[in-house]
């Protein structure tokens, strides 16, 4: 159930494979980083929601 949250998250589908999340992960990074978006407090909750979600997948060996 978490693993489809984190997919979903990260906009993939659960048969991306691991550089099609280790590309998308940076993407949305690089898109999310505070010095991107002036401290904005959205985009850093954001961050944080793309990091736990790559974390979960990670952790549950899909990259």
């Amino acid at each position: 159930m978490l693993e489809a949250k984190a997919f979903e998250k990260l906009g993939l589908s659960p048969d991306a494979t691991p550089d099609e999340i280790k590309s998308r992960y940076k993407q949305l990074l690089k898109m999310h980083h505070p010095d991107a978006n002036d401290g904005d407090r959205k985009s850093e909750d954001s961050l944080r929601s793309t990091i736990e979600a790559h974390k979960i997948l990670k952790l549950n060996g899909f990259c």
